[in-house]
Formats: C-alpha cells, sequence, structure tokens
C-alpha cells in the first residue's frame, strides 16, 4: 500500500471513531433528557437533583 493511501485510510478511520464517539455522547444526552423529562412528570421539579445524583451513578 502506498504512503498516502494509508495515510487517508488512517485519517479515515479517525473520522469515523470521531463521529461514533460524538453521537454516543448524542445518545448519552438524549437518553438524561428523557430520563430527565420522565422523572420530572412523575415526581415534581423538586426531585430533580436526586434524579441528576442518581443518573450519576447509572451513567
Amino acid at each position: 500500500m502506498s504512503p498516502e493511501l494509508e495515510r487517508n485510510t488512517r485519517s479515515g478511520h479517525r473520522l469515523i471513531f470521531l463521529v461514533y464517539s460524538f453521537f454516543r455522547q448524542m445518545e448519552f444526552f438524549f437518553r438524561l433528557c428523557v430520563l430527565d423529562c420522565l422523572w420530572v412528570l412523575t415526581f415534581g421539579d423538586d426531585q430533580v437533583q436526586i434524579a441528576y445524583f442518581l443518573g450519576a451513578k447509572v451513567f
């Protein structure tokens, strides 16, 4: 394999990894938001702090 092609392949893999990790983080935030909304609907605003504490333990 030529050095040029190898370099492109490596940067391509790095790009894919960055996109993948970005989506993993988005999924994390999305899940946290959904849990937050459900918690507020179920228990009310005063319990949100406890939910965040539990969320930190879960994730």
